[in-house]
């Protein structure tokens, strides 16, 4: 939704099924084409936290997106930490 929260479009973002992250660069993001084939030939996670990058950086500018990636990465080593 194009009104959540910065953390919330972020984190709804990298949810987003593997086989759909190509088309969601095509439709959503300003990346050029040449450069989403580069992005998507990384492992999934790493073209989903670039793609829920592009994206919340449109809706809510560069410095939230750098905020929310960071609060998403912060996250995940938490949830890793526990899991061990």
């Amino acid at each position: 939704n194009i009104k959540d929260e910065p953390n919330d479009m972020f984190g709804k973002i990298m949810s987003v099924k593997d086989e759909l992250i190509k088309r969601y660069f095509e439709l959503c993001t300003r990346v050029p084409i040449a450069e989403v084939e580069s992005i998507i030939n990384q492992h999934p996670k790493e073209a989903k936290m670039r793609l829920a990058f592009e994206i919340t950086k449109i809706y809510h500018g560069e410095l939230a997106a750098k905020e929310a990636q960071e609060n998403l990465k912060e996250a995940l080593v938490l949830i890793n930490a526990v899991s061990y």
